[in-house]
């Protein structure tokens, strides 16, 4: 994943071609191994994605990089 999202930001944030991942111990709460499964989705729902993984991290990666992009308007102090 964080090749994916390296790759997806690299036009963007040409920075990001030199970042190595850093890893850490577990933390309380870490899934350690998954076994995510839609299969009851499609059974009973008949569900099928739109995207698979990889194209939609690459419409998410375009998305936030489009809404860090957009001009704001300026933030009002309250009265």
């Amino acid at each position: 994943v964080f090749g994916m999202i390296q790759q997806g930001l690299a036009s963007s944030v040409p920075s990001i071609a030199a970042a190595k991942p850093r890893y850490a111990a577990e933390r309380p709460g870490d899934i350690r191994r998954s076994f995510a499964d839609i299969g009851k989705a499609r059974s009973q729902l008949e569900f099928e994605p739109v995207y698979d993984s990889a194209a939609g991290l690459r419409a998410a990666l375009e998305w936030y990089v489009a809404e860090a992009r957009a001009p704001r308007a300026p933030e009002v102090a309250p009265r």
